[in-house]
């Protein structure tokens, strides 16, 4: 699909009919101001929820030199919605709805909610940072390009998630892995067996997997053995 939409940037006529061939974008934002006077829109907070694949196919179309200029761009008009919503987790059913076209890994649907951003934060804060990653590959696709856009979406630079800052190597717990392991640390190894889509597809699982912290009752039934309770 990448390689189609570079192909048709490479054409006059079909990037005058880009917008026609793809469905767009869709992006949440905190706010926006319509600016009529200067033909401009200006988002604040704005993230792509959806499309971010016709995204990165036109910049990496132009930054790696496929045969399309910046210029050339000029004929291309694509469609963009804007949602103004400071709420995440109506984000995250945005992402969930406006995903489903496509096959795209529930997982990845489950990336942009709270938990999930909550756990980032606290792994990158400990005194040796880790990168918690929330999407398979996320470490490799963010440290490619000469880090451009890492610190922009971790907010810390690359080279403090490293042992050694020269290698590509950094302390990376991803998020799938994370699952597994304290699902089975809190007694629930049948749901922590070799299964794993079943962490973020199942609501009840994934609550347990990241939603919910033992109580010090279910503790004491733990060293006990007097029998487990959800905590």
């Amino acid at each position: 699909m990448n390689g189609e939409i570079i192909e048709s940037l490479r054409h006059a006529r079909s990037r005058k009919d880009f917008h026609h061939f793809n469905n767009g974008l869709i992006v949440t934002a905190d706010n926006y101001s319509i600016r009529d006077n200067e033909g401009m829109v200006r988002l604040t907070g704005a993230q792509i929820v959806n499309g971010l694949q016709t995204v990165k196919s036109i910049y990496n179309a132009v930054s790696e030199k496929r045969g399309v200029d910046f210029e050339d761009l000029a004929e291309c008009v694509v469609p963009v919605k804007v949602i103004r919503t400071v709420e995440a987790k109506f984000v995250g059913q945005i992402v969930r709805a406006t995903n489903n076209q496509n096959p795209m890994a529930q997982r990845n649907l489950r990336s942009n909610n709270v938990e999930q951003k909550v756990l980032r934060t606290g792994f990158s804060l400990l005194p040796h940072r880790w990168f918690y990653q929330l999407k398979e590959g996320e470490w490799d696709s963010l440290t490619s390009e000469s880090y451009k856009f890492f610190e922009q979406v971790v907010g810390f630079k690359a080279s403090e998630f490293k042992p050694v800052a020269a290698r590509k190597a950094g302390r990376v717990i991803d998020n799938q892995e994370a699952a597994k392991a304290w699902l089975a640390f809190i007694g629930f190894a049948d749901e922590a067996g070799d299964r794993v889509t079943h962490f973020f597809s199942v609501d009840k699982i994934y609550d347990l997997a990241f939603g919910c912290r033992p109580t010090v009752g279910y503790w004491g039934g733990v060293q006990f053995g007097s029998g487990l309770g959800q905590g």
